[in-house]
């Protein structure tokens, strides 16, 4: 019994050390870099790819385990393949706005532990561009997209939380610059991972 009952202590977790109220804050956000690089081949030819993506976001709890608010982003990357150290013979690359709305319910686990489940909807707009010998493009494009996805989240100290998004399920509708359309639905629930930090503000 007196196991149980430590067990039960531990998952259910009964101190307000994590608990959130009505009208509490958060602000938080991730932020994401990535780089690969290949040497050059027998060809003499090298390529490298560099993304970095950042989204701050800030909420307000409706109630005791449910938060809404707006968020944006912003999003770059670039590819570059070369035979000289100094000038790239063909570079591409995209650079990416978006601003949206987001809600997430939290359920505790354990005293300093929480899932939740977040929904998105953002609205984005990139700019895609290639410049290589006597070619300079440029093309854009604007995006609707909804996305809901499972996160952990870990409070290290009463007012910090790491979070790590898990992947989930999106439906985006992209037009382009040309009029042209598409819709996409992507399941990538597992396939994806990012870290966050989140800052509390509680009464």
């Amino acid at each position: 019994m007196k196991h149980i009952s430590v067990v039960f202590f531990i998952v259910c977790g009964t101190s307000a050390f994590a608990q959130f109220s009505k009208g509490d804050k958060a602000v938080g956000g991730e932020l994401s870099l990535s780089a690969r690089y290949a040497p050059k081949n027998s060809q003499g030819h090298s390529w490298r790819y560099t993304n970095v993506e950042f989204d701050p976001k800030f909420g307000i709890f409706v109630d005791e385990n449910l938060a809404i608010g707006g968020l944006l982003g912003y999003s770059y990357g670039i590819e570059t393949t070369s035979t000289s150290d100094s000038v790239p013979d063909y570079k591409s690359g995209y650079q990416g706005f978006s601003i949206g709305l987001y809600e997430n319910k939290y359920f505790q686990i354990a005293e300093n532990f929480f899932f939740s489940l977040l929904g998105k909807a953002e609205y984005r707009y990139t700019k895609r561009f290639s410049k290589a010998a006597g070619l300079d493009s440029q093309a854009f494009s604007r995006e609707f997209k909804v996305n809901f996805s499972p996160n952990l989240i870990f409070f290290p100290a009463p007012n910090w939380a790491l979070t790590a998004n898990l992947g989930g399920v999106e439906y985006s509708y992209t037009r382009k610059a040309d009029t042209s359309k598409s819709h996409e639905f992507n399941v990538k629930l597992g396939q994806s991972f990012s870290l966050g930090l989140s800052y509390y503000f509680r009464k």
